[in-house]
């Protein structure tokens, strides 16, 4: 009998299962496409508010006609070869949004009716020091989880900063765990690279700990962390504040 214990991992739903860009652009019928979909808010480059993107998903049935990504069954397949997956997913204001989302995944087969192989909620990082890795399409989800300690993987899509490798996004995932778990490092909240209008600030000599300054001021950057508008931003005194709103020390 084999007894071995397989390690958990945690795996967004929504951009790494569910083809969530594509099913609003199609409801919206949007003059762009998924792979044009360059950031979080490039929605809004198109005069578009986001009560108005996400008011179709609230009529109670959105979520569950969702289409499923082409890699999807594949990626589930080769990652369950090592792993067991909790599925980890964020509802938004629908009050049937969390329960669309159970049976979309019963629904494709990917979780088995009654297994209650998920969390549902926004807060990822709470799980960080379970030894668990992230799996997210989301700069933010991940930079919170390896702040607070845990590992995580960047899933390649356009609005990422990984969108350099959606054309091998199965291949870059097994090989990012593949390395952690030969023990390799993850990126610590100390090496995290932040950028500053398109240039990163590590060729700039900006790293954790250093000494910056505003109007007059010197602060020290605690950590670095891309926002949800994909605007980078520095920690200071616990509170983000805009990348290009310092300099550094002279």
């Amino acid at each position: 009998m084999d007894t071995k214990i397989m390690k958990t991992l945690l795996l967004d739903v929504d951009g790494v299962l569910a083809n969530f860009i594509g099913g609003i652009i199609q409801t919206h019928g949007w003059p762009f496409t998924h792979k044009e979909f360059n950031c979080w808010d490039y929605h809004r480059t198109h005069g578009y508010t986001d009560e108005e993107m996400w008011e179709p998903t609230k009529d109670g049935k959105w979520w569950l006609g969702l289409d499923p990504y082409d890699h999807a069954a594949d990626l589930l397949a080769k990652l369950r070869e090592t792993h067991n997956i909790i599925f980890c997913t964020a509802p938004n204001s629908d009050a049937t949004c969390a329960s669309q989302k159970i049976q979309w995944l019963e629904k494709h087969g990917f979780m088995e009716p009654g297994s209650g192989d998920y969390q549902i909620g926004k807060h990822k990082h709470l799980n960080a020091m379970s030894g668990c890795v992230l799996i997210d399409d989301s700069d933010e989800n991940v930079w919170r989880y390896r702040h607070a300690g845990g590992r995580a993987i960047l899933f390649p899509q356009p609005w990422n900063d990984n969108r350099g490798l959606v054309d091998c996004q199965l291949t870059h995932v097994v090989s990012e765990l593949e390395a952690y778990e030969s023990g390799q490092p993850f990126p610590s909240k100390s090496r995290v690279v932040c950028k500053r209008d398109s240039a990163e600030i590590d060729t700039l000599g900006w790293s954790h700990g250093m000494s910056v300054c505003r109007a007059g001021d010197e602060y020290q950057i605690e950590s670095c962390v891309l926002t949800p508008g994909s605007k980078w931003a520095v920690m200071i005194t616990g509170e983000l504040h805009p990348a290009c709103d310092f300099e550094a020390k002279a």
